[in-house]
């Protein structure tokens, strides 16, 4: 649960907000995922669990935090994808797959050796 003052709200995907005299409580479900191989030349998998949620949005954030990628997936439980296609360079990554009540989160190395 993270409290926030209602004009310092920064987040995406709140699972719930409940005004509690003048604070918002924003309970969100942060979840690890795993993300094969690491580090990767090409192709790369991830795995995550599950959840309530039909499609996910698929997003890859550079070492800058600027998203270099976004997609919608369908909630599987696996995705795979190649580096090379998205022409990412080598470097580290952030990868987040964001639901509605879920928040999965993991990074990976971009790497041609």
């Amino acid at each position: 649960m993270i409290l926030f003052n209602k004009k310092n709200i920064s987040t995406e995907t709140p699972v719930s907000v409940e005004r509690e005299s003048s604070l918002f409580i924003i309970c969100l479900f942060v979840i690890s995922f795993n993300i094969f191989p690491n580090p990767t030349t090409s192709e790369i998998t991830i795995k995550y669990p599950i959840s309530d949620d039909k499609v996910l949005s698929l997003k890859i954030l550079d070492n800058k935090g600027e998203l270099v990628f976004r997609k919608a997936i369908d909630n599987t439980g696996k995705y795979s994808f190649n580096t090379n296609d998205l022409k990412l360079t080598d470097g580290f990554y952030l990868v987040q797959l964001i639901g509605n009540a879920t928040i999965y989160t993991c990074s990976f190395i971009k790497s041609e050796n």
